[in-house]
């Protein structure tokens, strides 16, 4: 098989507020933090693809990728300042919008500071 280059465009409009505080919970300064974003693609084309074998004569084309008209994003989560210099976070990010795709994001992370 082999396929014909093909070439996607895309323009989303995001508007969305995000929240986050500093405290100090246990001597630690932590920041929880909360989002919420929602985002609109205006460039919602699909795309066709074309497509041959390598064996035989001719060429097809298929619906390729379809993209979500709209969706939701939500990012919450907690931030903490350890000793020396040292970050970590956990936290979850979603997106659900139309369309049969969701997302669900688990974060961890840890950061080292020299």
């Amino acid at each position: 098989m082999n396929f014909s280059a093909f070439r996607r465009r895309s323009l989303v409009l995001r508007a969305g507020y995000r929240l986050s505080a500093e405290t100090e919970l246990a001597g630690l300064a932590v920041r929880p933090y909360a989002g919420l974003a929602y985002e609109l693609e205006l460039n919602d084309d699909p795309v066709s693809v074309t497509a041959g074998s390598n064996t035989m004569s001719g060429r097809f084309a298929a619906p390729g990728f379809a993209p979500p008209g709209d969706w939701l994003n939500v990012d919450i989560g907690i931030a903490a300042r350890l000793e020396g210099g040292t970050h970590a976070v956990v936290g979850y990010s979603g997106r659900t919008g139309s369309g049969d795709r969701r997302d669900h994001l688990l974060k961890l992370g840890l950061r080292a500071v020299f």
